[in-house]
C-alpha cells in the first residue's frame, strides 16, 4: 500500500458556485491520466456525489498535482450528467501531499453541500419512475434508434412548455431535466437535459450543446454512428399549443442548422460541442421538416398530417410518402373577420385505441388508420367557444378542442368526448377498412392497445381466396395472414392471443428439452385448426438476434416434446413461423450464431416445406441427384440419422397436414 508523507498538509481550496467545479490557480497540464483511470474516478465522484458523501479519496490514483485540470474535467463532466441536477455544492477543495516516491499528488476532494440528502435523492426517484413511465408509453419493441428519438422528440414537446416568462417555480430554475419531465416546463438547457437523459435510458447516445453567443443549448444525437442536432426547445410552439409540434430542428447536420430555410427561419452559430461533428446530411431535407404534428408509429408506417393538411404515411421500407386522405380544406379565419385568415393549419393528429381523430376550424372528425371509414365526431360552434379549434388533447381518456381566437394566443380546452375505446367498435372499423381492400394490397392494424384478440369470421371470409395481406400486430408478436392461404370453406373466428410463459408444459420436461438453454414457452389461446395458414412473428429477444430458435410442438398426449424445425431469430430479436393449428409450442434458443439453421423437411433451402421438397427427396433416394450437406441434414425428418422412404412418407404426412410436427420413429 502506498503511503504519504504529511510533509505537505496544505488544502489547495477554493469557493464555487452550485454545480460548478473545483476552482485552483492554473497549472502545467499533464497527461498521465490514462482513459480508464479517468473512468475510474468520474464513477467515483458519480457515486460519491450521489450519497453526499464530503470527502473522496483519491489517494490511490496517482493524480499529479498538475494532471488538476483532468480531475476538473471529470468533475465537470458528472455534474453536468441529467441525474446530478440535485447536487447543490457550496465549497470545495483539494487535499495534496508527498507519496513515497517524492511526487506531489492530490490526495483528496471534499465538497460541502448547500442541501440535504433525503428530499434530494427522492426528486431523483421521481425523474427516473416519470422517465420510465415516459418510455413504456413512448417506446415499443422493433422500434429503430431514429423512431425512438423521434418519439421521445415529439414527447416532450407535446407535453411541456417553454416557460418565456419565468413564472413557474421550477426545482432548478427550468435548466434541469426534472423541471421539463417532472414538471412540465423550462429553459433550453432543461430540454436538452431532458432529451438526454431519455436517449441515454433507450441506448442513444446524445450529448449537450450550447453556444455562449445565442444564450442557448440543444443536443446532439449519434443514430447509426452519425451524429445529428436536434432542438427539441426550437421545436415547440411559443405559446405552447397542445398536439402541435414541429421538426423544422430534428436530425440537422452541422451545414443545415448554421443556415436558413424556408422552416428554419433562425440559424444556430457559434456553438461548442466538444469535439463532435455531425457531417452527415442524410436527414437534411426529410419531409418531416414540413409536420406540425405528432407522428404515429404502426409496424413500418408513420402515420401524420402534412404541412398541406393532408394525411400522409411515410414507409420505412421503402422510404416513400404517400397520401391518405385529403382533409377538408377549411380556413383559420381572422376572428371577427369574414374574409381574412391565417395562412398556415392548426390541425392536430391523435391516435387512441386504433382509431385517427383530427380537427378543423370547426369539426372533429374520426376515422381508421389507413384512412377508411371517415365521420364526423363534433362540431365545435366557435360563437359557443368564442374562437376556433387549433389544435386538441386527451387528458384522463376525455378529447379536448384547443381553443384560440389567433395562433399566438394562450390556449382554453373544450371537451368534445369521452373517448371509450369499445373493442367491438373497433373491431367494426377493422373489418370496414377490409373490406375497401383491393387485391394486392395489404393492410396493418395495431392491436396492442386493443382488449380483444378476436378476429371475426367475417373478415376470412372478406378475403378468402383474394391476395389480401392482414398483419395484426400486438407489439411482442404479431399475425400475417393472406386471402390466399385461407382454406376453410366456412371461416370461424379466430382468437389472436399468445399467452407467453404460461406454464402449460410441464417444467421438468420444459428443462430437459432446452438442456440449459434459454426457452420461451408460446401458447397460442385458439382452439384447434385455423382453418388457414398463418405466419407468426414471436418476439424472444434482440440479444438473441443472429442465433438459431428450435421450434417444439408439445405433444399432451404423449408427454413429449416434438421438434419440428430450427429458425432464425431475426436483428430485430423476433422468430417467424408458418403455422395452422393452435397448440403449445417452444422455442429454445441455441448458444451459437449461425448464418442459416437447419430446417427440417426444407430441402430447397427457401424457408418453405412443400411439395418442391417431396420431390427433391424422391429424386434423391432413386439416385437421380445429389443433396448438399445442408439439405441433407433437413432430410432426416424422422431424427434416425439417415435418409430413407420413411423421411419420404412423414414429410408427405406433413405436407398433406396429416401430422403437425417431425418426430423420431
Amino acid at each position: 500500500m502506498k503511503t504519504i508523507k504529511n510533509i505537505v498538509a496544505t488544502l489547495l481550496s477554493a469557493a464555487i458556485i452550485a454545480n460548478a467545479a473545483i476552482v485552483l490557480p492554473a497549472q502545467s497540464v499533464s497527461a498521465e491520466i490514462t482513459q480508464e483511470t479517468y473512468s475510474t474516478l468520474s464513477d467515483i465522484i458519480r457515486n460519491s456525489l450521489y450519497n453526499f458523501d464530503n470527502q473522496i479519496d483519491i489517494t490511490s490514483y496517482d493524480v499529479l498535482v498538475d494532471d488538476f485540470q483532468t480531475l476538473n474535467n471529470a468533475l465537470n463532466e458528472v455534474l453536468c450528467e441529467p441525474e446530478m441536477f440535485f447536487v447543490n455544492i457550496s465549497k470545495s477543495s483539494c487535499g495534496a501531499g508527498y507519496d513515497d516516491q517524492g511526487r506531489f499528488i492530490l490526495t483528496s476532494i471534499k465538497f460541502t453541500y448547500a442541501n440535504e440528502l433525503e428530499p434530494s435523492q427522492q426528486y431523483v426517484k421521481q425523474l427516473r419512475d416519470k422517465a420510465d413511465e415516459i418510455i413504456s408509453r413512448t417506446i415499443t419493441d422493433g422500434m429503430t434508434d431514429l423512431e425512438k428519438a423521434l418519439k421521445l422528440h415529439d414527447y416532450l414537446v407535446l407535453n411541456s412548455y417553454y416557460d418565456v416568462e419565468g413564472k413557474k417555480e421550477n426545482l432548478n430554475g427550468g435548466s434541469s431535466a426534472y423541471d421539463i419531465i417532472v414538471d412540465g416546463s423550462g429553459i433550453c438547457q432543461g430540454y436538452a437535459q431532458a432529451y438526454k437523459y431519455l436517449l441515454q435510458k433507450v441506448g442513444i447516445n446524445a450529448a449537450v450543446v450550447s453556444s455562449t453567443d445565442m444564450v442557448h443549448a440543444w443536443n446532439l444525437v449519434e443514430i447509426d454512428g452519425q451524429w445529428y442536432h436536434v432542438d427539441v426547445t426550437w421545436d415547440d410552439p411559443v405559446p405552447d399549443t397542445a398536439g402541435r409540434v414541429s421538426h423544422s430542428y430534428f436530425m440537422l447536420s452541422d451545414q443545415a442548422i448554421q443556415t436558413t430555410s424556408d422552416v428554419r427561419t433562425v440559424s444556430h452559430y457559434n456553438w461548442d460541442s466538444n469535439g463532435i461533428t455531425a457531417q452527415s446530411t442524410k436527414y437534411d431535407n426529410e419531409f418531416w421538416a414540413y409536420v406540425n404534428t405528432e407522428m404515429f408509429i404502426s409496424g413500418s408506417k408513420w402515420y401524420f398530417i402534412d404541412k398541406d393538411g393532408v394525411y400522409s404515411t411515410y414507409d420505412t421500407l421503402d422510404q416513400t410518402v404517400s397520401t391518405n386522405v385529403i382533409i377538408d380544406d377549411e380556413k383559420w379565419m381572422v376572428w371577427g373577420s369574414t374574409n381574412e385568415y391565417w395562412s398556415g393549419k392548426y390541425t392536430s393528429l391523435i391516435v387512441s385505441g386504433g382509431t385517427v381523430y383530427y380537427n378543423t376550424p370547426t369539426m372533429i372528425y374520426s376515422m381508421n388508420m389507413d384512412g377508411s371509414y371517415k365521420q364526423a365526431v363534433s362540431y365545435v360552434n366557435p360563437y359557443d367557444t368564442d374562437g376556433y379549434v387549433y389544435g386538441m388533447v386527451i387528458q384522463d381518456g376525455i378529447l379536448y378542442a384547443v381553443i384560440k381566437q389567433s395562433p399566438k394566443d394562450s390556449e382554453k380546452l373544450y371537451k368534445v368526448t369521452e373517448l371509450k375505446l369499445d373493442n367491438y367498435s373497433y373491431m367494426k372499423t377493422v373489418l370496414a377498412s377490409i373490406a375497401d381492400l383491393q387485391d394486392g394490397e395489404s393492410s396493418v392494424f395495431d392491436m396492442a392497445s386493443q382488449q380483444t384478440t378476436i378476429l371475426p369470421a367475417e373478415a376470412l371470409d372478406m378475403i378468402r381466396g383474394r391476395n389480401i395481406q392482414l398483419m395484426f400486430d400486438f407489439e411482442e408478436y404479431s399475425w400475417n395472414i393472406n386471402g390466399k392461404n385461407v382454406t376453410a370453406s366456412q371461416a370461424q373466428d379466430l382468437n389472436l392471443e399468445i399467452d407467453k410463459n404460461a406454464g402449460v408444459i410441464p417444467q421438468e420436461l420444459a428443462e430437459k428439452t432446452a438442456d440449459g438453454n434459454q426457452y420461451f414457452e408460446i401458447n397460442l389461446m385458439h382452439s384447434g385448426q385455423f382453418g388457414l395458414t398463418a405466419t407468426v412473428r414471436y418476439y424472444v429477444g434482440s440479444q438473441y438476434a443472429g442465433q438459431n430458435a428450435v421450434l417444439y410442438y408439445y405433444n399432451k398426449d404423449n408427454a413429449t416434446m416434438d421438434r419440428i424445425n430450427e429458425i432464425l431469430v431475426d436483428e430485430n430479436g423476433f422468430i417467424s413461423t408458418d403455422l395452422y393449428h393452435a397448440s403449445t409450442y417452444m422455442a429454445v434458443i441455441e448458444n451459437k450464431i449461425t448464418s442459416a439453421g437447419t430446417v427440417y423437411g426444407d430441402l430447397d433451402l427457401n424457408g418453405e416445406i412443400d411439395m418442391s421438397d417431396m420431390t427433391l427427396i424422391s429424386q434423391y433416394l432413386i439416385g437421380d441427384i445429389q443433396l448438399s450437406e445442408q439439405a441433407l441434414e433437413n432430410a432426416d425428418v424422422t431424427f434416425d440419422g439417415e435418409v430413407s422412404l420413411a423421411d419420404l412418407s412423414t414429410m408427405k404426412q406433413y405436407v398433406i397436414k396429416d401430422i403437425v410436427a417431425f418426430k423420431k420413429l
